[in-house]
């Protein structure tokens, strides 16, 4: 393990930053998406701003998946083995549940969906021996996203649909 990946692996390890400082950044995040994002969601009806059902609570239901990106983009800087690529599905793409999610447990009924917009990207996993060897090349699924043969989504992008 490098110098560096040490100190970030003792910082990480630490209580406060467990307890304190993820969940502050986390909580941060969410807000300031939710501050970018309410003027692309809001209706104008008759001079009243109306947002769709539950955004009022969209925040505080956001903060545990930023906090988790936080985690797991901290995790991630201590791997040197594995290759990963983030993903944004393009507006108008296809609902396909083994890459999105639009954040409601339980959500079926999702099939011939489309995505409105990308909130926070997926994130796929591959060994860098595949890449180097010339096999990872993108094998024509949506734009942004490149894995190799034995990749695997580890995280969902969130999108609105």
């Amino acid at each position: 393990m490098h110098l560096r990946q040490a100190l970030l692996k003792s910082f990480m390890d630490e209580k406060r930053f467990d307890q304190q400082i993820l969940p502050s950044k986390a909580a941060e995040m969410a807000k300031d998406l939710v501050s970018a994002l309410s003027p692309l969601i809001a209706d104008v009806d008759g001079g009243n701003v109306c947002y769709p059902s539950g955004w009022n609570e969209y925040q505080t239901r956001i903060v545990p998946l930023f906090e988790k990106a936080l985690r797991l983009c901290c995790r991630l800087r201590l791997n040197l083995f594995d290759s990963y690529c983030f993903f944004w599905p393009e507006p108008g793409a296809d609902f396909d549940e083994e890459m999105m999610t639009n954040g409601q447990t339980g959500a079926g009924g999702c099939s011939g969906a489309h995505v409105r917009i990308t909130l926070f990207p997926g994130l796929s996993a591959s060994s860098n021996e595949d890449f180097a060897s010339g096999e990872g090349k993108d094998a024509g699924l949506p734009h942004g996203l490149c894995r190799s043969k034995d990749c695997d989504v580890i995280v969902r992008a969130l999108v609105l649909i």
